[in-house]
């Protein structure tokens, strides 16, 4: 569970209320110091030092998965030093308003008080317990999504101009042609693979580029006339490869 609750502390639970509470007597008797007013300014206090932001992941905009995952690690962290000590001096703060409720020398309307204090930090409590991180995790996959329909979409686009690529060597293969376009049409393929990694059940498919990196290289060797048709079926083999890996995510 994400933070669905209101986080501003109830001023109900304030040692302010507390002491509204309790009539002249109360205050006055020496019976009727339970210390119940000490617990709710450390409980108060305590929660004011949770940053709930940190633990939502609600209103976050991270432009990749591994920001989710960092977002993800630092509200585990405050979680740790900051809410669950929050949660532990409202529990401390509730058994001392458990007890207070059964002081016999308090007024009934002290001790009503201190059952309804009692039952607030208990929910106080229970809110921060609840509190958990899939909301960082579902962000995250969503992201994943996204971002990998985006590169899915530009690397069928970059086939595609394989393709057209393949076409315009012609039958039989035209050596000029081959060395003018393969730089682009290999190196286009190989970018748009460097950004996808494993999809759904699919392995990373950047591998599939190896055989094009020969051409997709800034100094790539011009092939002639007895090598272009050798050449060319490499280039289309790898195109297949990765039409083959990407399947109807491809179509």
């Amino acid at each position: 569970m994400a933070v669905t609750f209101n986080t501003t502390y109830p001023a109900a639970l304030t040692n302010a209320a507390w002491q509204k509470k309790k009539s002249f007597l109360d205050k006055a008797k020496s019976k009727t110091k339970t210390g119940l007013g000490d617990e709710l300014l450390k409980a108060e206090a305590a929660w004011k030092l949770v940053k709930f932001d940190l633990l939502d992941a609600k209103g976050k905009v991270c432009p990749r998965p591994v920001d989710w995952d960092n977002a993800k690690h630092a509200a585990e962290a405050h979680y740790k030093d900051k809410a669950a000590a929050a949660s532990k001096a409202a529990l401390a703060a509730a058994a001392k308003a458990a007890a207070t409720k059964q002081n016999k020398a308090l007024s009934s309307t002290a001790k009503a008080a201190a059952q309804t204090i009692e039952t607030g930090l208990l929910a106080q409590a229970a809110h921060i317990r609840d509190i958990k991180f899939d909301d960082f995790d579902t962000a995250k996959e969503k992201l994943e999504e996204l971002t990998a329909a985006v590169h899915l979409k530009a690397l069928k686009d970059t086939l595609a101009r394989g393709n057209q690529f393949i076409a315009a060597v012609g039958k039989p293969p035209k050596a000029t042609v081959f060395n003018q376009g393969a730089h682009k049409a290999s190196r286009d393929i190989t970018q748009a693979l460097g950004n996808i990694g494993a999809v759904g059940a699919r392995p990373d498919p950047k591998k599939l580029g190896d055989p094009l990196l020969q051409w997709a290289n800034a100094n790539t060797v011009a092939v002639d006339d007895s090598q272009v048709a050798a050449a060319l079926d490499t280039y289309k083999k790898a195109v297949k490869a990765v039409e083959n890996w990407g399947g109807a995510l491809l179509q």
